[in-house]
């Protein structure tokens, strides 16, 4: 990847920790959808979801990563958006606001496996409409998607097995009676995620990012952001307020 955008892997992985539903107040398990941008290593988008996630989960992603101030659940700043040319950028009434968030980007290519909820004519639908690319991984080729894999285990021993209600990924490693412990609302799990990403992840050096100009410098995504935005212009991206009815099924 040469720039930001390039090439965005879109994988789902269960949330090895116990979250309770608001509205029903029972026990749900969780899985985690994110959106992954090679070239950085920046996550541009994610979402939390009861039991199983579906093609909506997987096309809101998407959408949070082409307008990544719809989902403001942390306490830091918006990074530079990937897009257009700040030049030809026409800014309307809430465009202007800096909350919260993700990076976000145009997507050129989207890596996916061959998940039904990947697959579905709804995403697919999605990307057609807004011209993106579709790329499903080989199969049996883990190394397609090998970054976002690495992923899910980092978010797992570095951010969820500190959490109460934490599981394990197996009976092995589970604790005893963790439903009588303390727990986090599937929301205030969500937030917590997305803090962690943005103050942590985001600002700590990754081993796999690297400057071909300075051999032996270690970036951390954000910075290594910059430096493929900075490559490309400052760049934004033109939103609507009803871009959202694009990536939900048609009723």
């Amino acid at each position: 990847a040469q720039r930001v955008g390039q090439y965005i892997l879109l994988d789902t992985s269960p949330v090895d920790v116990f979250a309770m539903d608001p509205i029903t107040l029972r026990w749900v398990g969780m899985q985690l959808t994110v959106a992954l941008d090679l070239g950085s290593r920046t996550i541009t988008g994610l979402r939390l979801s009861h039991m199983s996630a579906n093609s909506v989960d997987a096309a809101l992603v998407v959408y949070e990563t082409l307008s990544p101030s719809s989902r403001s659940h942390t306490s830091s700043g918006l990074m530079p958006y990937g897009g257009v040319p700040d030049t030809i950028f026409v800014a309307d009434g809430e465009s202007g606001q800096q909350e919260a968030g993700l990076p976000g980007t145009e997507i050129d290519t989207l890596v996916i496996d061959h998940g039904k909820m990947y697959m579905s004519e709804h995403l697919r639908g999605v990307c057609e409409r807004l011209g993106i690319s579709i790329q499903p991984a080989r199969v049996l080729t883990s190394t397609d998607k090998a970054p976002v894999e690495r992923l899910f285990r980092t978010i797992r021993e570095d951010l969820l097995a500190a959490l109460p209600g934490y599981k394990g990924p197996d009976v092995y490693s589970r604790g005893k009676n963790i439903e009588d412990t303390a727990f986090y609302f599937s929301h205030e799990l969500e937030g917590l995620i997305r803090d962690w990403v943005v103050n942590r992840y985001h600002k700590r050096p990754h081993n796999g990012l690297s400057s071909p100009d300075i051999p032996g410098l270690r970036l951390t995504p954000a910075e290594m952001w910059d430096m493929l935005v900075a490559a490309g212009g400052n760049l934004r991206a033109p939103r609507r307020t009803d871009l959202v009815y694009d990536f939900l099924p048609v009723a």
